[in-house]
């Protein structure tokens, strides 16, 4: 019974996962195909009998903030893709969770137990002891 719950649960969220990467993707491709759309629109081709050296003015800080606009629509849709896929494909549910297997991945807990493990310097254990000392005092 209980095994058949957490089942349905990890189910539940394999599919909220998988549908959280698919609207990333979705968003991503969206934002790909307006880029490209108002990069084609801006282009200028010449007509028949027009100069094709100079093209017509243009407002340059209104090109400019759609480029940013542009731009930064495409980069936040492909990380947050980036991170729906790899959190569906780890099966990562929280963040704290992400943060532990990367630790694990990266061998940070090896590195935390050398420390942790690791002798005293003299000048550490003098701190140590005039702290000890002054707060048992009080």
């Amino acid at each position: 019974m209980i095994d058949q719950e957490k089942r349905a649960a990890d189910l539940q969220r394999r599919k909220n996962q998988m549908l959280l990467f698919g609207g990333a993707t979705l968003a991503t491709l969206l934002s790909c195909r307006l880029t490209a759309r108002g990069i084609s629109s801006r282009r200028y081709i010449p007509q028949m009998f027009q100069a094709n050296h100079m093209p017509p003015q243009s407002d340059m800080v209104k090109e400019a903030a759609m480029a940013v606009v542009f731009a930064t629509t495409m980069a936040v849709s492909s990380f947050s893709m980036v991170v729906f896929g790899v959190a569906w494909s780890q099966d990562v549910t929280s963040l704290k969770q992400f943060a532990l297997k990367m630790k694990t991945k990266l061998g940070a807990q090896q590195i935390e137990d050398e420390i942790r493990n690791a002798p005293m310097t003299p000048e550490t254990q003098e701190l140590q002891d005039t702290l000890a000392g002054a707060l048992k005092k009080d």
